[in-house]
């Protein structure tokens, strides 16, 4: 009996995650969900982490070599980058 409400209370715990991340102000979110056009020689990117089982997972998200935050669940992040170029992104 002990066994199962022990792995019970696993999985729970598992499946709840605790994801914390800080987030931006609700105006600066508005303003990034406007999808106005970036500055002169700039792009726009958005990373965005759908939510799903997996949650309390945390990424740390880089692009060239620069984290720019660590993922949550239904969290997105908007940067502007240089145009006309390859530029690295990674977890």
């Amino acid at each position: 009996m002990k066994k199962a409400l022990f792995s019970i209370a696993i999985i729970a715990a598992l499946a709840t995650g605790c994801a914390t991340v800080p987030m931006e102000q609700g105006e600066s979110s508005k303003l990034a969900k406007q999808f106005t056009p970036p500055s002169e020689g700039k792009s726009g990117l958005y990373v965005y982490r759908k939510g799903s089982l997996g949650g309390a997972l945390k990424k740390d998200v880089w692009i060239n070599g620069e984290c720019i935050g660590e993922t949550a669940p239904d969290i997105f992040f908007y940067e502007e980058v240089d145009a006309d170029r390859e530029h690295q992104i990674a977890t």
